[in-house]
């Protein structure tokens, strides 16, 4: 799970942020607005063979069970909801656009990378400045303010009124523009703090994380500087450049750029910061093992409390969710008495 989360889910997340920064208006000067069900039939099997593709999920099926509790049914109660209007027509282009996407690390985590670029527009926010929110995308201004002490909880936050350079942001994807990101998205910064909506880096310039720098850079951990990254077969380092291939990882300090292995293969470096198998595998005793995921056997160590699963948690010797519930305005915990913070 450590390894979907450090790299598939901001991919995921600046993709979805960048999808609505462009009106959806259509000639006629009409809202186009496709259904839920439209949605799901388009993009997330469309997510998950890139995915698949870049090593991420064994198979298009796994992935869209592994998805489908954590922000498949959050975006299908947005619609439903009117909170978000879907574009069905350009959801077809921006299918076809991450499917044939490279496995790019830089241009992924960038919202000013190819996929997002392709798929801008695919949604839109409905709710004006000062509206209720629990995510950002639901707000015209793309930055949805949280209460100090929401922290990683489904609670109610109030749409900003802008993503601007220089405007206040709680949530890691909010700003997510062509050209902003949310500093809260620095390692140093916890959850229940604030961050503002900054300009992206350029090459040479000073970063914190990745999603400070442009597409085509990384944040250099040596240097805490925006660098481009290595290709395959190029000099990396596990404290410098990384690997700009998805399926690739750093063979140590200094090292070089080289394919992860499948399971089954023999595999080294098993630290958190590098690993040689695929991403839903771990490197145990020697060898690749596949994690299961949602619906999969499971197990747990006894020793450390860590169970087996690669999404979900372990329960009754089985993968399960952690929560069908989608996050919505009407399960979301709301702030006592009515009163809202916005810092």
């Amino acid at each position: 799970m450590r390894l979907f989360q450090a790299l598939v889910v901001p991919c995921v997340s600046i993709l979805l942020a960048s999808c609505g920064r462009s009106a959806l208006e259509s000639g006629a000067g009409s809202v186009v607005g496709g259904t839920s069900a439209e949605f799901a039939s388009v993009l997330p099997s469309a997510w998950c063979q890139y995915y698949v593709t870049c090593g991420f999920s064994p198979s298009v099926d796994q992935c869209l069970r592994d998805y489908r509790a954590s922000f498949v049914l959050d975006f299908v109660a947005d619609i439903d909801g009117g909170r978000v209007v879907y574009n069905s027509s350009k959801a077809v282009a921006c299918a076809k656009a991450v499917t044939a996407a490279a496995c790019s690390y830089a241009a992924t985590r960038s919202p000013e990378g190819e996929q997002a670029r392709r798929c801008a527009g695919v949604f839109e926010g409905t709710v004006p400045a000062g509206g209720d929110c629990v995510r950002s995308i639901e707000c015209a201004s793309n930055n949805c303010l949280k209460p100090s002490w929401c922290g990683g909880m489904c609670c109610l936050g109030i749409c900003a009124a802008s993503s601007d350079i220089g405007a206040t942001c709680s949530d890691p994807e909010g700003c997510s523009t062509s050209n902003t990101y949310c500093t809260l998205n620095d390692s140093a910064a916890t959850w229940g703090q604030t961050g503002t909506c900054q300009a992206l880096a350029g090459q040479g310039q000073p970063c914190s994380f990745d999603l400070a720098c442009q597409a085509g850079l990384g944040c250099a951990p040596r240097s805490w500087t925006c660098e481009p990254t290595a290709k395959n077969g190029e000099p990396c380092a596990l404290d410098g450049p990384m690997c700009d291939d998805w399926r690739s990882f750093c063979t140590g300090t200094p090292g070089s750029c080289q394919p992860r292995d499948p399971p089954g293969s023999g595999c080294w470096y098993t630290s958190t910061s590098t690993e040689s198998c695929v991403g839903y595998s771990d490197c145990t005793n020697g060898i690749c093992v596949a994690r299961p995921g949602i619906g999969e056997p499971c197990s747990v160590d006894a020793a450390t409390s860590r169970d087996s699963c690669f999404f979900g948690a372990c329960i009754d010797g089985t993968c399960q969710p952690q929560s069908e519930t989608p996050c919505t305005m009407e399960n979301a915990i709301r702030p006592d008495a009515g009163a809202r913070e916005s810092d």
